[in-house]
């Protein structure tokens, strides 16, 4: 019996989980533009809230494949599960049993959003992640340099892209990008801090291990330090109509893990097997950026403000 309660994050489900998110994310509170602030001091789309009381963190991530709780979290904000609703999920929670959450109410400045039925799932490095699901079925832009972020309709609002793009096989974007004369396809990752890491793969195949600096070269060698990865200062990277003539990228050392932020501990990230990238594209390098959106039909658009 408790089998006929297991949801897939497919179909139904994930139609569900769209609209829940996308409307309690329109519902924030905007300026007359329709823009929302957000954090960026950790170099992730990061909205500051509380449940109950509790203080929570919420990342909005593109490469997560849905929005999830952290079982830590849940228990610190009383949001209790409903032992009705089983979901099935990959990576190291495949065969756990995972359960939705009941309604729980969250406030961010002055605005409060109502959510239900978003798996719980154990972690405690993280509070509340919004997957891509917030990005389908709307035009989102996303203001690095102002650090502020909007929803707009696809039909009140056409635009070119003006970056090759392609649609993942979980939705995902995936954006060309040429590395000394090498075309890449990294996925664009608005919860990965740093440098763009690349795989390993990609670096070897193409010969760009003499590109190797010292960490201490790189503005966040602390945190390649700590994942293990070498430092690569780019000559070279094109980006749709941009040019970089020094560009910082990761690889190697324990790079499964590091691709793997978040998606071992949800259960629910984009897995590196089933994408087919050559790497992640992060904060380091969208900070520059006005990025327009439609994952619906693949298209970014890249403007320096």
């Amino acid at each position: 019996m408790a089998r006929e309660w297991t949801r897939t994050l497919t179909g139904i489900c994930m139609a569900a989980i769209i609209g829940l998110v996308t409307s309690a994310a329109l519902a924030l509170e905007t300026d007359p533009e329709g823009w929302i602030a957000f954090d960026g001091s950790e170099g992730q789309i990061g909205l500051d809230g509380s449940v109950n009381g509790e203080p929570v963190r919420i990342i909005i991530d593109s490469t997560v494949n849905t929005s999830v709780i952290s079982t830590a979290f849940a228990e610190r904000a009383g949001i209790r599960k409903d032992h009705k609703v089983e979901f099935e999920m990959g990576g190291s929670l495949a065969n756990k049993r995972v359960y939705a959450s009941r309604r729980f109410e969250v406030e961010i400045d002055g605005s409060s959003l109502n959510f239900s039925g978003l798996p719980i799932v154990p972690g405690d490095g993280f509070d509340m992640i919004l997957g891509h699901p917030v990005f389908e079925g709307a035009v989102v832009q996303i203001d690095y340099p102002n650090q502020r972020f909007r929803f707009l309709s696809p039909e009140a609002v056409k635009f070119e892209g003006n970056t090759e793009v392609r649609r993942g096989p979980l939705g995902e974007l995936m954006v060309e990008t040429a590395i000394e004369g090498n075309r890449a396809w990294l996925t664009l990752d608005t919860g990965l801090p740093g440098a763009t890491l690349l795989t390993e793969d990609f670096v070897i195949s193409n010969g760009l291990e003499d590109k190797r600096i010292e960490p201490a070269q790189g503005t966040d060698s602390e945190q390649t330090e700590a994942d293990a990865l070498q430092m690569l200062k780019l000559d070279r990277v094109e980006l749709g109509p941009y040019r970089f003539e020094q560009f910082l990228a990761r690889y190697g050392g324990d790079e499964k893990r590091t691709m793997d932020v978040g998606r071992g501990e949800t259960g629910s990230r984009i897995r590196k097997d089933r994408s087919h990238h050559d790497g992640l594209l992060g904060y380091e390098v969208l900070k520059n950026f006005l990025i327009t959106t439609d994952f619906s039909n693949g298209k970014l658009h890249l403007h320096v403000p």
